[in-house]
């Protein structure tokens, strides 16, 4: 009889354990300086908003701010999809007042990424959208999540927000440049393809949708939406299939003509790799959108 009162005991402190330990790191969550903490805890308020997956951080936000004199917030995150991208913005456009204008690097229209969606639970507390969109696309994750607190916190994007616990993450952008290795493999490697189904079977149409609703979101508070693809390293680039249709379906998808700098940079030390600018590239970058008038 009292080997089977452990067990009633032991599910107690678990749950007690568990609760705690949640508030601990919850409390952590919102102290971090990591952009999804500022933007639902304390205050991510901007006149320029960038959004894109990884290739969203070449929206280079100290180069961006020294040339406009504007103060940005940058959603992008590595692998970020559509969907999620629209629910972030739709959450930060009604927290705080509007922003002068969004730009969107439309490449983040390349994948479903259910894990990292789920990754957001750290954040579901704050807001219904990403709350609702877990449980749409990742129910188990979601319903662990209702069990435990500690799961909320387990993921990358939660020690992301770790990392960025002390010291400010807007300079998020590695400043190594392409190496000959890579530059005498971007001849010979696998090249993109742009008419890709991904692992849920979307295809570039049905992404295009989802961010559509981010689009017309901004629009409809009117915020100046600008739509761009970010530089490729050429060489690769140049290789790719699909490409021109790709781009074409995102117009028609998207009701806007899009920004094409996908071939504006050519220096290898403007590169870090083949699809990522690195410090100097972006900031020669940035120089090219603020010529253009998409930054003024």
């Amino acid at each position: 009889m009292k080997k089977i009162l452990w067990i009633p005991a032991l599910i107690v402190l678990f749950f007690i354990g568990d609760r705690v330990g949640g508030m601990l790191l919850k409390k952590l969550t919102q102290q971090s300086n990591f952009r999804y903490s500022r933007m639902y805890y304390q205050n991510a308020e901007a006149d320029i908003l960038l959004l894109g997956n990884s290739r969203g951080l070449m929206f280079y936000q100290p180069a961006i701010e020294k040339i406009t004199g504007k103060k940005t917030f940058n959603f992008s995150y590595n692998g970020m999809p559509a969907q999620m991208g629209a629910a972030l913005v739709k959450d930060y456009v009604e927290k705080y007042k509007k922003p002068k204008l969004l730009l969107i690097d439309i490449t983040l229209a390349d994948r479903n990424n259910a894990a990292l969606i789920a990754g957001m639970s750290a954040y579901a507390e704050a807001s219904p959208r990403l709350d609702s969109l877990i449980k749409a696309v990742n129910p188990k994750a979601a319903g662990a999540a209702k069990v435990t607190q500690l799961f909320r916190y387990n993921s990358e994007i939660w020690q992301r927000a770790m990392r960025y616990l002390k010291g400010s993450d807007e300079d998020w952008l590695n400043d190594r440049e392409i190496n000959q290795f890579m530059m005498d493999q971007a001849l010979i490697d696998n090249p993109l393809d742009f008419t890709f189904a991904n692992e849920e079977n979307m295809v570039p149409a049905d992404l295009f949708i989802e961010l559509k609703k981010a689009i017309d979101f901004a629009k409809s508070k009117g915020i100046k939406v600008e739509l761009l693809i970010n530089p490729y390293y050429p060489p690769f680039f140049n290789r790719s299939n699909g490409f021109e249709q790709w781009k074409e379906l995102a117009e028609k998808t998207l009701g806007q003509r899009i920004n094409d700098y996908s071939n504006a940079l050519t220096d290898p030390k403007f590169f870090t790799d083949y699809q990522h600018c690195n410090k100097t590239g972006s900031t020669a970058y940035m120089k090219l959108l603020k010529r253009d008038g998409i930054l003024n």
